[in-house]
């Protein structure tokens, strides 16, 4: 299965400077989401490293285009999870969620978070919606810049960095802490810091 970094536009390619890298894809099947049906043989035209149309057939090989044979494989448009939080591991529980946010430092979070978001990225999904760090501040953005500029692989990302909640509902603030604890907590390690009123929010 051959996973494709965006939707795919039906047409054919229009003419590009030369300067323009050309990409052709050769499939076995084609999945657009158009039907329920998957559309056999064709090729994906990628020009500039964005989908630009689907072919009855890729052209001949020559020395302007790249043709990569995806004859045995079946290609579809990337996955998009709008629900993530790359920097929260595991299948999280009360105790989980304790030693994540308050014996692990940010860095270290950011490390391994930037680690899900290239599990994510394995796993067919080409774009997620990350909401909220979790305590980690603006780690999501980091993770995000770190893959746009190629130092790590990963999907693209639509972050949403620190979260905003009422008073009393985060689940750190009502755990069996002394209240200078929670006090600290607060300021320390939660995105969402203290306040109350919806005058003192805004």
């Amino acid at each position: 299965m051959c996973l494709l970094p965006a939707l795919p536009v039906l047409g054919q390619t229009s003419t590009q400077p030369a300067s323009t890298t050309v990409t052709f894809l050769r499939c076995g099947a084609i999945f657009t989401g158009a039907s329920d049906q998957l559309r056999q043989g064709g090729a994906i035209a990628v020009v500039g490293g964005k989908i630009h149309g689907i072919l009855d057939a890729a052209p001949a090989r020559t020395a302007a285009a790249e043709i990569v044979d995806l004859s045995h494989d079946t290609c579809l448009p990337g996955l998009i999870d709008a629900h993530t939080h790359v920097l929260l591991q595991g299948d999280i529980t009360a105790a989980d969620y304790d030693k994540q946010l308050l014996k692990e430092s940010h860095a270290y979070r950011a490390i391994v978070g930037a680690q899900s978001a290239k599990k994510a990225l394995m796993y067919g999904f080409t774009t997620i919606r990350d909401l909220e760090t979790e305590g980690a501040g603006y780690a999501d953005v980091d993770i995000r810049h770190a893959i746009e500029g190629g130092i790590v692989p990963g999907p693209r990302m639509r972050v949403a960095t620190r979260a905003l909640d009422v008073t009393g509902a985060y689940p750190k603030f009502v755990t069996e802490m002394t209240v200078s604890v929670i006090l600290t907590c607060r300021r320390e390690a939660s995105p969402v810091g203290s306040t109350v009123g919806f005058e003192n929010a805004m």
